[in-house]
């Protein structure tokens, strides 16, 4: 790696991390695209997955009383059970087509959360399994387990510290199964271990920068900016995702 390229990872971390503070998603939604221009899938994934946990943790601590470990636990157990399948699927299958279709649902349901619509789903139970399940697959495959639980949670109307505290709850479980799968597949070498060192100061300056803005932004605010933003990165990995298919 170049000194231009270490420069471009040290902001591209510290800015994913202000990001994930501030709404508490998006870090691996902005890391992973920019990164994988001049790093393998394989070594950005458990990378980010490394400083997503540490990312997770710091905003945890901070909405600690607004965690709802019971009403998470069905998402952070069937999270558990898809995120070996995830990291089996980086290994084994095309990333890019995978990519281009989340992309594509991410964008499609954003903007029907937008417009005002909302599911009421008969089944809580099945509901927070599927969400799970799926995040779970994405969050070992991708580092990407955001978009089905921003939508989800959005969807149940949690409030925004309660959203952050949960969803990084989740995020955590989820990264710690996949530091065990990533290293079950033979993907954590030194190169991760070395690059990730470097930027977990730029995780935690980043992380407090984000909780310091996400204070300043009113309940309602909050609930349109995370979906647009959602809709924005779901357009830039559609976008990433067409230009790496192989035509």
């Amino acid at each position: 790696m170049t000194i231009a390229q270490m420069v471009f990872t040290l902001i591209t971390i510290f800015v994913s991390s202000l990001v994930q503070g501030t709404l508490g998603f998006g870090f691996a939604l902005l890391a992973v695209p920019a990164l994988t221009v001049f790093l393998p899938v394989s070594t950005v994934t458990p990378m980010i997955v490394f400083c997503c946990l540490l990312n997770n943790s710091i905003i945890v601590f901070s909405n600690r009383t607004d965690l709802k470990l019971r009403e998470i636990r069905l998402l952070i157990l069937f999270g558990i059970i898809g995120t070996p399948l995830g990291v089996y699927a980086l290994k084994h299958f095309d990333q890019s087509i995978l990519k281009l279709g989340i992309g594509l649902v991410i964008i499609i349901t954003g903007l029907a959360m937008v417009r005002g619509t909302k599911v009421k789903f008969k089944n809580k139970l099945i509901s927070y399994g599927v969400t799970g399940l799926i995040s779970g697959m994405l969050n070992g495959g991708l580092a990407m387990s955001g978009p089905p639980l921003v939508l989800f949670l959005t969807n149940e109307g949690y409030e925004k510290n309660s959203f952050k505290a949960n969803i990084m709850m989740y995020g955590i479980i989820t990264n710690l199964v996949a530091i065990f799968n990533l290293g079950l597949e033979g993907l954590i070498d030194f190169q991760v271990i070395k690059i990730t060192g470097i930027c977990l100061t730029l995780v935690v300056l980043g992380s407090l920068c984000g909780l310091f803005i996400s204070k300043q932004i009113a309940e309602a605010a909050f609930r349109k900016l995370i979906l647009w933003v959602l809709i924005i990165m779901g357009l830039s990995t559609v976008f990433n995702a067409f230009k790496a298919l192989p035509f």
